[in-house]
């Protein structure tokens, strides 16, 4: 194999451990996914939207809480400038309200359309502000998220969240024979500990769905809509990083 093909061969072996959502040496699981924190948080997720070529349109983005309350809680939002800035939307700020028996609510930001070809450019939602009227403890588990201007002027190579690799195991001395990690010498500094996965290992990595390692999918009906990650027949799979749905 030349070294030109490796890069590709370790990002399809990624890929498929998260399709099969399973990772063996023989007989013996490499790692075991622990489940993400139990208590109730609230997280955001990157959004985005096709820039237009003039007028306003509109990006909605949407925050969640991984589980039901018996009262209401609210977190203030708010956007902050990055690559784009206010030639390219309008900054916008406001609160999203989940009422008791609620896990979803979504929020709007008026984005400026023009023809001009350029990169995607991106901005940042924040929350913060977290009031809980609640029985339980709430924590705000995903403060800030991505918001993309997605280029539609012209050829460029637009940027989009990307999931991990879902490699969560470890090699010595190129042995071909991967191993559990661990904090030793051997292990430092490879793949399966940083990112989405490292996160996952580390039952610190909030869902809204479910799949191996940091893969994050959603389960569809054939009309879309999100069921449950225990159903077993559905229509269409949600990728919930990138946005994908087949």
């Amino acid at each position: 194999m030349s070294p030109e093909t490796k890069p590709y061969l370790y990002l399809v072996t990624g890929i498929l451990l998260g399709l099969i959502s399973a990772c063996v040496d023989g007989d013996k699981p490499l790692a075991t996914i622990p489940p993400p924190p139990s208590d109730p948080a609230i997280y955001i997720d990157t959004a985005s939207a096709a820039e237009g070529d003039a007028g306003e349109s509109l990006l909605i983005f949407s925050a969640s809480l991984n589980q039901a309350l018996d009262g209401e809680v609210s977190v203030r939002w708010a956007t902050r400038d990055d690559s784009a800035d206010q030639t390219d939307y309008i900054a916008g700020n406001g609160v999203l309200r989940f009422p008791a028996g609620t896990t979803h609510r979504r929020g709007e930001v008026i984005i400026l359309g023009d023809t001009d070809p350029e990169s995607t450019e991106s901005f940042d939602i924040i929350l913060s502000e977290l009031i809980n009227d609640s029985s339980q403890k709430v924590i705000l588990a995903r403060e800030s998220a991505k918001a993309l201007i997605v280029n539609d002027d012209g050829i460029y190579l637009n940027s989009q969240p990307l999931n991990d690799t879902g490699v969560v195991a470890c090699e010595v001395e190129n042995n071909n024979r991967p191993q559990s990690c661990s904090s030793t010498k051997s292990f430092a500094d490879q793949d399966a500990h940083f990112g989405r996965d490292a996160k996952a290992m580390a039952a610190a990595l909030y869902k809204d769905g479910g799949g191996w390692a940091g893969f994050d999918f959603t389960k569809l009906d054939f009309d879309g809509d999100d069921i449950s990650t225990t159903e077993a027949d559905w229509s269409c799979v949600r990728d919930n990083r990138t946005g994908l749905v087949w």
